[in-house]
């Protein structure tokens, strides 16, 4: 018996020392489908030491490999495949699911294989048929504005036409003068009977419009204004037509306003805050949408606080928190302009450690962490409460703390024992973009905890998704990129949490040209050789809204609006919409909601 017990000690730290050298992960299917087969490519050769068998039960190669493909059963979306591999320092570097057709799936179309252009405009755009009825003008009219075919609405894919009356002397004419959105266009005839809808959308370089030259016509003008000023006529010598859009964004459409500071907003009065939200209101948004920025002492600390004073250790002035007074007054002011209101909570680490949001959170004590993190949103869940607000999200972007499912559903809990509104969470696009920052393992943890579950939506935050490849971009082709970014997650998230919405917390860019790059000079703020590009900011917002649209978003917050008039203005490198040709662009997609 003695002679035995070293044998048997070695042969278990030998199985201890193999099962040490094996590593495994829970692959989950995010494709939006069922799968019938997975291919799992690894980082150099690996030996499988164990699959699960019960879904895949075929594997190929059986021996050593950098890549292996499961096969013969079927997953469906949101499920997981497990794998257990040797040597551990191997790494899983791609998945490939083969999924069903959308036709046997009965999922969205394009699902796996991204959607052209002309597809999803097909899916979305709803452009006048052959029954709407010509534009038939008044008796006395002598001169109109029309599509090449007689139609009154002039599409984004239209011309305008300019008709006369019968015996009408167009030789009174000398010169017609174009303006848009109130901006003279330069390089067109002195006179013409047809504005093209390629001269619609051509830009010269004019300073005015704050516009690079561009080489091409795949611009964004719904809701552009043109006007018509016909010199020679003694009267009616001014036409004017708005751009219609035919794609209409019917979710919940917020607005998140720029300058997001209790102390300037204390400047103006509570009649001029409402007159621009109710503006806001008449442009078609449906609320508003309010951050409270709370901080933690270090990213490994459990202190976390208000902090209500600039201090420079602390905070700059412009993320300092509201008080319950302030946040009070803003949402009553939004109540009375008729918006939703939806309180947004934001963890910061404080200057001290850098300023960041919660992205690098990393606490000594994860149940200390939640319980002072916990309190901090009750105290703020109380003040949303009896002030009126309609969402309030819970946190924005802590993405090492989403894997503990437990302890959210215990602080939800908690905040909904003084909250009857809705609560959710906003969770940042950095595991699709920066997947060095957000490791797919965290992503997998966070949906092994079944994190969402206790929200009553998922909230995401949408930014610098790579959409162009040059400064002059074009349209369709970032609509298409986008919606192809975003398609297989939104895709999971409506099969894995059917019942609750998905709404974009911020999405937003910045306008610079260049911007929709999405590269390294994005956060840049010094940047000093950023040039203003109001017609590339335009057509990023066609596309966040439109690939919202196709996307099938219960709704999206505009990051951002500025409610101060005085500080509006067209600088390069601000967030900001309102005043400039993309708020027009985006109200058009609200006309008729």
């Amino acid at each position: 018996m003695a002679r035995r017990i070293p044998a048997l000690i070695l042969l278990g730290l030998a199985l201890v020392f193999c099962v040490a050298l094996a590593a495994s992960e829970s692959l989950t299917n995010r494709t939006g489908r069922s799968a019938t087969a997975v291919t799992v490519t690894f980082s150099e050769q690996v030996r499988m030491t164990s699959y699960d068998e019960s879904v895949f039960p075929t594997k190929e190669p059986a021996s050593r490999s950098e890549s292996f493909r499961f096969s013969g059963g079927q997953i469906e979306s949101g499920a997981r495949f497990a794998v257990s591999w040797t040597p551990s320092t191997a790494e899983i570097t791609g998945t490939e699911w083969e999924t069903t057709s959308a036709s046997a799936a009965g999922g969205s179309a394009g699902a796996s294989t991204p959607q052209t252009y002309e597809q999803i405009m097909a899916q979305i755009a709803q452009y006048p048929g052959p029954d709407e009825p010509l534009y038939v003008p008044a008796e006395d009219e002598q001169i109109w504005l029309t599509d090449l075919e007689g139609h009154a609405d002039i599409y984004d894919n239209d011309s305008i036409k300019i008709n006369y009356s019968q015996g009408f002397d167009k030789s009174q004419i000398t010169r017609i003068d174009v303006y848009r959105n109130g901006v003279k266009m330069r390089f067109l005839p002195a006179l013409f009977d047809v504005l093209t809808n390629e001269q619609m959308k051509t830009f010269d370089g004019n300073p005015a419009e704050n516009t690079p030259k561009s080489e091409h016509t795949d611009h964004a003008i719904a809701g552009y204004t043109y006007i018509l000023r016909l010199a020679g006529l003694p009267s009616n010598n001014e036409l004017t037509t708005t751009v219609r859009n035919p794609i209409a964004f019917g979710g919940e459409r917020l607005a998140f306003p720029s300058h997001n500071i209790p102390g300037m907003w204390n400047n103006l009065q509570d009649d001029e805050l409402l007159r621009e939200m109710q503006a806001l209101k008449a442009q078609g948004f449906t609320g508003l949408s309010v951050t409270e920025s709370i901080f933690m002492a270090s990213p490994r600390s459990s202190t976390i606080f208000r902090q209500y004073v600039e201090d420079p250790a602390v905070c700059d002035s412009y993320k300092r928190s509201w008080t319950d007074a302030e946040i009070s007054r803003i949402v009553g002011v939004a109540k009375r302009a008729g918006l939703i209101a939806v309180l947004e909570i934001v963890l910061w680490e404080t200057n001290a450690y850098g300023g960041m949001t919660g992205g690098r959170v990393a606490p000594d004590d994860v149940g200390a962490w939640f319980r002072a993190y916990g309190d901090v949103c009750v105290e703020l869940a109380a003040v949303a409460q009896s002030s009126g607000v309609d969402v309030l999200c819970v946190g924005a972007e802590i993405n090492p703390m989403q894997r503990y499912g437990d302890q959210w559903r215990a602080l939800v809990g908690r905040v909904r024992q003084v909250f009857t509104g809705r609560v959710t969470y906003a969770e940042a696009d950095h595991y699709l973009i920066y997947p060095e920052a957000y490791p797919k393992w965290m992503w997998d943890a966070k949906e092994e905890s079944r994190f969402w579950d206790c929200f009553d939506l998922i909230g995401l935050n949408c930014w610098t998704v790579p959409v162009a490849a040059d400064k002059d971009p074009r349209t369709s082709e970032m609509l298409a990129e986008f919606v192809a970014f975003w398609r297989a997650e939104i895709d999971y998230y409506r099969q894995a949490y059917p019942d609750k919405p998905i709404v974009f917390m911020e999405i937003g860019t910045r306008n610079f040209d260049g911007a929709a790059l999405a590269d390294e000079h994005f956060w840049d703020a010094s940047m000093t050789s950023m040039r203003l590009d109001q017609q590339e900011y335009s057509d990023q917002w066609y596309t966040y809204v439109a690939g919202a649209a196709a996307l099938e978003l219960d709704g999206f917050c505009v990051f951002s609006v500025e409610l101060d008039p005085a500080v509006r203005r067209p600088s390069a490198g601000m967030f900001h919409v309102s005043g400039t040709p993309a708020m027009r662009v985006i109200e058009s997609f609200f006309v008729g909601n």
